[in-house]
C-alpha cells in the first residue's frame, strides 16, 4: 500500500478504535440513544477504509494500457521510415522518451531522437543495441517496462529482466526466470507491485515476482494465448487465437471463473473499464453491465477488406480515439467528430503490422514485417 494510502487508513483505523471503546461503554451503560449516535460515526468511517482498502488494490492491480495524456491531431501522413535490423515484433514507449524494439533476431533495441535531430525535421533516429546473453535463442515477441525502468522481456519461453544501471546507456542482465514454458511467451503485462502475468502458445498463464522471477502460480489456459491484458477490478483479459476474448475473475486463491466478452481479433482495456473490441473492420466499445459484456458503441471501417486480413494492433487515445493495424500493412486512425466515427488509412507498410505506440506529442510509431519503423504526425487539433 503507498505511504500517504497507509497513513490515512491508519488514522481511520485509530479513529475507528476509539468509537468501538465508547460504543461499548454506552452498551454496558444501557445508554441507547448514545450508542445509536455512536454507530452512525462508525458507519462513514468503516465505509471510508473500505474504500481505501479497494482502491489501493486497484491502483496496484491496474496498470493502464490507454494512454492518459496525448496531443489530439488530425490528418495523419508518414514523415520518417526507417529500416530496422530484422523484423521487429514488439515496440514499447520508455518513460524517458525513447522507444524499445524486440526482435525475430532476439535483440533489444533502443531507439532515440539523435543530437543533430535539427536536421530532416528532427526525425532522424538513432539505433542502440542492447548486449543479450540470457543463454537462449530465438524472437522476443513481447517486452515492457517496469515501473523502476527495467525491461522486463520474453524470448524461448523464458522471462527476462534488462536492469538499468543508473549510467546512460548502460544496461545489464539481471535473471532469467527459474520457471521455463516449453513454447513461446507471445502475452507479457508487468504490473505496478512488481507482478508479472504471461501467457503462451503452450496454453499457460503464468504468475511471477520481478525481483526473483519466481512463480507464484500457473494455470492452463485450455489454448493458445496470444494477448492478456488487466482490467481496473483485478481481473484480467485472455485473448486467445480462436476462441476471442475470455475475462478471468478470480473465485478464490487458487480458481477463476471465466465469462466470454466477444469472438474479436483484437482488444485494448481502458482505464475506465470498458474494453474496445476489433474484428473484421468493426470497432465495438464493451462494457460491462450486471455480470455481462455489452456493446455500448461501434463503428465500422469502409471498405475493409476481410479476404485474409485482419486487427493486429490496437492502442487507445484519450477521447475514445483508435489507432489500429492490419495484417496487410494499413494503420487506421479513427476519430469521433460531431457524433460522427472518422477513418483515416495511412498506407505504407507492406506487410503485417507487428507493433504499435504513441509518442505524448500525438506522433505514432509502427513497426512492421517490412522490416521498417514508421513514424506518422498529422496537425494539431486546436481547441
Amino acid at each position: 500500500m503507498s505511504e500517504i494510502a497507509e497513513q490515512n487508513t491508519d488514522e481511520s483505523y485509530e479513529a475507528l478504535s476509539g468509537l468501538k471503546e465508547s460504543l461499548r461503554q454506552a452498551l454496558d451503560a444501557g445508554d441507547m440513544k448514545r450508542a445509536g449516535s455512536i454507530r452512525a460515526e462508525i458507519e462513514p468511517k468503516l465505509a471510508n477504509i473500505k474504500e481505501e482498502i479497494e482502491n489501493e488494490k486497484k491502483r496496484l492491480a491496474f496498470y493502464p494500457r490507454e494512454l492518459a495524456t496525448v496531443e489530439n491531431k488530425k490528418d495523419y501522413h508518414e514523415v520518417c521510415k526507417i529500416p530496422t535490423p530484422g523484423i521487429q515484433r514488439c515496440v514499447e514507449i520508455l518513460s524517458d522518451g525513447r522507444v524499445a524494439t524486440g526482435s525475430d533476431e532476439g535483440k533489444v533495441t533502443l531507439w532515440t531522437v539523435s543530437a543533430d535531430g535539427n536536421q530532416g525535421n528532427g526525425y532522424i533516429w538513432h539505433q542502440l543495441p542492447l548486449d543479450i546473453d540470457d543463454g537462449t535463442r530465438g524472437p522476443i515477441f513481447t517486452l515492457q517496462e517496469a515501473p523502476d525502468g527495467d525491461i522486463v522481456y520474453t524470448r524461448s519461453g523464458k522471462v527476462n529482466v534488462l536492469k538499468n544501471s543508473g549510467i546512460i546507456d548502460e544496461w545489464y542482465q539481471h535473471l532469467g526466470c527459474t520457471v521455463a514454458v516449453n513454447g513461446a511467451i507471445y502475452a507479457l503485462q508487468v504490473l505496478p507491485d512488481g507482478q508479472i502475468i504471461t501467457g503462451d502458445n503452450n496454453q499457460v498463464i503464468m504468475f511471477l515476482k520481478k525481483e526473483s522471477l519466481i512463480k507464484t502460480d500457473g494455470y492452463n489456459a485450455g489454448e493458445t494465448i496470444r494477448d492478456l491484458q488487466v482490467l481496473p477490478d483485478g481481473s484480467f483479459i485472455v485473448d486467445y487465437f480462436k476462441r476471442g476474448s475470455i475475462v478471468w475473475e478470480r473465485n478464490n486463491e487458487s480458481t477463476f471463473k471465466q465469462r466470454s466478452i466477444a469472438s474479436d481479433e483484437a482488444h485494448q482495456v481502458m482505464s475506465d473499464g470498458k474494453v474496445v473490441c476489433a474484428s473484421g473492420g468493426r470497432f465495438r466499445f464493451m462494457e460491462e453491465t450486471y455480470g455481462k459484456w455489452q456493446e455500448a458503441e461501434g463503428f465500422e471501417i469502409d471498405k475493409f477488406d476481410v479476404q485474409d486480413n485482419f486487427i493486429t494492433k490496437m492502442r487507445v487515445l484519450p477521447g475514445k480515439r483508435v489507432v489500429a493495424g492490419d495484417s496487410k500493412g494499413n494503420i487506421y486512425f479513427c476519430s469521433k467528430d460531431e457524433g460522427e466515427w472518422n477513418v483515416k488509412v495511412l498506407q505504407g507498410h507492406k506487410e503485417l503490422v507487428t507493433g504499435i505506440q504513441v509518442l505524448t506529442d500525438g506522433r505514432i510509431i509502427s513497426i512492421s514485417e517490412d522490416e521498417t519503423m514508421r513514424i506518422w504526425d498529422g496537425d494539431k487539433v486546436e481547441k
